[in-house]
């Protein structure tokens, strides 16, 4: 269960949370883990929407070296 704790950033094109990701069972949390999300603002336009999934798709290839960020996914709705 992922849950916003708060907002650390407000840009041009998003926002960015600190929201925690947590494993429960039996109604306890088993393993909790802090990471960031970031939220396209709805009016971002289709050419910045582009760049951003092109950060991505780059961010993935990089993945595992120890000075690139690790995205977990990128997810239109």
């Amino acid at each position: 269960m992922v849950e916003t704790i708060k907002e650390i950033g407000d840009g041009m094109h998003a926002n960015i949370h600190v929201a925690s990701n947590s494993l429960i069972l039996h109604e306890q949390v088993i393993q909790r883990q802090f990471l960031c999300v970031k939220v396209f603002k709805p009016d971002m336009d289709s050419l910045s929407y582009s760049y951003a999934e092109e950060e991505y798709k780059v961010a993935q290839q990089l993945r595992g070296h120890p000075n690139i960020v690790t995205i977990g996914s990128f997810e239109k709705q």
